[in-house]
């Protein structure tokens, strides 16, 4: 089984449910964004549902592992993005930052911009942001 970014759509205990529903010895990969990725951050200031859903993905795949229930190993890597703030047309600069921070950016209070600025800046590599991802390869036991 793949699942690529879609594990933080679903609720609390989602992988669990899937978990159950598999046959021992089945092996799952998982790929999501890092818990202090760019994206995770920005959903800590504009998305709290999602990151909510993204850090309860983290900490379900840490109970199932030390109640023996999966095995696991782990890889991470990392991809680069063009930094949305240097993009100079504005309507592709909005859009970007929108689908980066699951929220219409244009609407956000200030304070909230200005932190996902902050982020942004703290993620930034020349003028490319780095994206931190997570790669959970696991067992059912």
């Amino acid at each position: 089984y793949l699942l690529i970014h879609v594990l933080y759509l679903l609720g609390k205990y989602s992988f669990t449910r899937f978990l159950h529903s598999v046959q021992k010895g089945s092996k799952i990969i998982i790929i999501t964004d890092d818990k202090n990725s760019l994206f995770s951050k920005c959903w800590g200031v504009t998305a709290q549902k999602y990151s909510s859903r993204s850090n309860n993905l983290h900490m379900e795949i840490e109970e199932l592992l030390k109640e023996g229930k999966i095995s696991m190993k782990q890889s991470r890597f990392k991809t680069f993005l063009k930094n949305p703030f240097d993009v100079e047309r504005k309507d592709l600069q909005k859009a970007l930052l929108s689908m980066i921070t699951y929220s219409e950016f244009e609407a956000l209070p200030i304070d909230e911009k200005i932190e996902i600025k902050k982020i942004f800046d703290a993620h930034s590599v020349n003028d490319l942001v780095q994206c931190d991802s997570i790669c959970y390869e696991i067992t059912k036991l």
